[in-house]
């Protein structure tokens, strides 16, 4: 026979699909988490776009920061988290796609 017209093994492509929603769950966790942080960041950038000065935690100490610096190194990392949202996104779209042809496998028997 050949490849196309063997079947696979029911309890494998079942384990497959379970595979799959649990990688999907853990991108999902992650990206939500990563959005999390991105309000958190955007929310501090806007923050600081308001304020004269900045102050900067450091272990237990609060200390001044150049505003200036600390905007930019806040807008850089915002962008660097939409970037991981965005890889997390794509990552997420993929596996929804394998998961929909697993389950396609599953039910075709």
């Amino acid at each position: 026979m050949a490849n196309h017209e063997q079947r696979e093994d029911p309890s494998a492509v079942l384990a497959q699909v379970q595979a799959i929603e649990q990688a999907l769950h853990a991108q999902t966790a992650q990206r939500m988490s990563i959005q999390s942080q991105l309000h958190e960041m955007e929310n501090a950038t806007s923050e600081l776009a308001k304020s004269q000065e900045s102050y900067r935690i450091i272990g237990n100490v609060m200390v001044k920061a150049d505003t200036a610096s600390f905007k930019k190194e806040l807008e850089e990392r915002v962008e660097s988290l939409r970037q991981r949202v965005a890889t997390f996104e794509r990552s997420e779209e993929r596996l929804r796609s394998e998961l929909k042809k697993a389950q396609e496998s599953v039910l075709r028997g």
